[in-house]
């Protein structure tokens, strides 16, 4: 698309060209197929252009420079295409509205400020572009509705920015990418089957990703890089959902990620950062999974899930135990409830800090701390559950509790300096093994019911 199709018998070609006015309006209205409508203005105080095309084929084109203006494109119909270009305006709108099928639309503003750009289509099998470069408060915002639709924002070199992108139906593709900008926000919704989404925020501050899909099979990704007290939201529903955020190299900034179906897998990575909230909720379904990876100091992250066969990990896929937190004073919060449940996590660092809540059956908790200060909880409830927890370093703590359920294991290490262990179990066949090394350390031990067996090593 966007090619000047060659001139044939029932071609209606209208061009204008307006340069060098105080004031420039420009009205165009085409009726037929295959026709083009085709205008500039230039070094003009204001400058209208107003393009209204019906039928099939057509092509409109408006290019203004050195002006504030506005530009107005309409078509109905199918094949059609739509292209503006604003350069070095100052307060210029760009506005595209297409109904039908295979349209394209695109709208580019470079080198002006406080421009905005929205494109609207009602159709299938369109597509929309917007590229917004070194503007300062620009406003992007894209429109779809049918299948198989395409959008794509840009904004670059600029502040203050806002992008929207609102899909509905299937196999949409949705990106915004937005670099070196301040508060910058970016919206994108998705509503139908096999949607894709990507958001890519970069060197700026403030800055704010919501992502929301309803469906089956959505992707989501979300990047960003070298921010403070930045935002990422991502809300799945459906079965066979992704979701992906990376932030790293700031401070402050949040992730959360919530999904309420079957199969859905999260990934979160937050690295190279400080005082970085990571939140995570599967609800609602089964076999889901959740990955995180956090690195840097004064992490916290929060794992809720609900429904079977749901698995928590943290960390690296190389990690001996699947998982981790790397850094200072990071913290952990993770709560299952159904059956088949799992949870892998390590923490490295300093002034660690675990907390943990199961309910159902066969779940498992799997936790390594290591060097300095490191806190871990429990409670257990259900069948079949399984608690490991080691620690390594000084002033480590844990603490399991399992009442009531059968075939319960409890297992607690610690090393050196200032740890003590607390495992309590109600019902049969629990097992309680609890290992300690050098100085200070206190173990307590109670089990409940028949077959438990408690094996306690000071050294």
């Amino acid at each position: 698309m966007f090619q000047i199709k060659p001139l044939a018998a029932a071609v209606l070609t209208v061009i204008s060209v307006q340069a060098l006015a105080d004031d420039s309006t420009s009205t165009q209205n085409q009726f037929g197929d295959d026709n083009i409508a085709d205008v500039t203005q230039s070094a003009a105080s204001f400058s209208t252009a107003t393009q209204t095309q019906t039928g099939t084929g057509n092509y409109a084109e408006v290019y203004q420079a050195f002006t504030t203006s506005t530009a107005q494109q309409t078509q109905s119909g199918d094949y059609n295409a739509a292209f503006a270009e604003q350069s070095e305006d100052q307060g210029s709108s760009s506005v595209q509205s297409q109904s039908g099928i295979l349209n394209d639309g695109a709208s580019i503003q470079l080198l002006g400020s406080d421009s905005t750009s929205t494109q609207t289509q009602d159709g299938a099998e369109n597509l929309a572009l917007t590229w917004q470069e070194e503007q300062q408060q620009s406003n992007a915002a894209i429109t779809q509705s049918g299948t198989a639709n395409d959008a794509s924002v840009v904004q670059s070199l600029g502040s203050g920015n806002d992008a929207q992108i609102v899909q509905s139906g299937d196999d949409n593709f949705a990106g915004a990418s937005q670099q070196f900008e301040d508060g910058s926000s970016i919206y994108l919704q998705q509503s139908g089957v096999f949607n894709d989404a990507y958001v890519d925020q970069y060197g700026g501050a403030d800055n704010s990703a919501s992502v929301l899909q309803s469906g089956t099979g959505n992707f989501s990704e979300t990047w960003q890089d070298g921010q403070q007290g930045s935002i990422s939201t991502i809300t799945q529903y459906g079965s066979y959902n992704e979701a992906v955020v990376d932030q790293t190299t700031g401070g402050t900034n949040q992730a959360t990620v919530w999904q309420d179906g079957d199969f859905n897998a999260v990934q979160a990575e937050q690295y190279n950062a400080t005082g970085v909230t990571a939140s995570i909720s599967q609800s609602g379904g089964a076999d889901n999974l959740s990955y995180t990876y956090q690195e840097g100091s004064g992490h916290q992250l929060t794992v809720t899930s609900v429904g079977d066969g749901n698995k928590v990990y943290a960390g690296t896929s190389f990690d001996s135990n699947a998982g981790g937190q790397y850094g200072t004073a990071q913290k952990a919060n993770l709560t299952q409830f159904g059956t088949d449940n799992q949870v892998n996590l390590s923490q490295t660092g300093m002034n660690n800090e675990l907390y943990f809540t199961q309910d159902g059956t066969g779940n498992m908790l799997t936790s390594a701390q290591s060097d300095g200060g490191n806190y871990a909880g429990g409670f257990s409830n259900g069948d079949y559950n399984i608690v490991e927890l080691e620690q390594s370093g000084s002033a480590n703590q844990a603490y399991v509790a399992q009442e009531y359920g059968d075939n319960n294991l409890a297992s607690i290490v610690q090393a050196d300096i200032g740890n003590y262990a607390v495992v309590t179990q109600g019902g049969s066949s629990n097992a309680a093994y609890v290992n300690q090394a050098n100085l200070g350390q206190t173990a307590y031990v109670n089990q409940y019911g028949t077959g438990n067996t408690a094996t306690v090593n000071q050294n």
